[in-house]
């Protein structure tokens, strides 16, 4: 019986690794929108 209660432990540790590296790309792609954002009013002036 312990090896259902590990798997469940494990699938529930790898959903939270992908929200968690899903999160982290999304700030990534958020980061590198705002700093093109920033690098093209900087050459507009």
């Amino acid at each position: 019986m312990s090896t259902k209660n590990q798997w469940r432990g494990y699938s529930a540790g790898a959903i939270v690794d992908l929200e968690w590296i899903g999160l982290s790309n999304r700030l990534r792609l958020d980061g590198l929108q705002e700093i093109t954002e920033v690098a093209f009013w900087c050459a507009m002036d």
